[in-house]
């Protein structure tokens, strides 16, 4: 009688120890601050990375492609100059109305 007891007891103190294990495992896995949300939350930061990256880069290829056009073409240069600088060659005047605006 005293034997199964003892059985019974050393039963229900492994099955608590078990649960006990078990929920501290689902504890940190799930709920603790470097489980799984952790997990979403990098997920979410690597997705917000890659779409500044792809940015940088689609801009970057835009400012490659007006340096070459800068460098190759002497009109665009002008074109940009004019706009940009407000460029006047020294043989043109400019020329103020009132009440327009630059369009910058």
């Amino acid at each position: 009688m005293g034997g199964s007891l003892l059985v019974k007891l050393s039963d229900k103190l492994f099955s608590l120890t078990l649960y006990g294990v078990i929920t501290w495992l689902s504890y940190q896995l799930v709920i603790a601050p470097n489980g799984v949300r952790l997990l979403v939350q990098l997920k979410q930061l690597e997705v917000q990375q890659q779409d500044v990256l792809a940015k940088i880069k689609q801009e970057e290829s835009v400012l490659m492609h007006k340096k070459q056009a800068l460098q190759q073409d002497p009109m665009y240069l002008e074109f940009e100059a004019r706009k940009d600088w407000a460029f006047v060659k020294p043989t043109e005047k400019r020329i103020f109305l009132l009440g327009f605006r630059n369009s910058e």
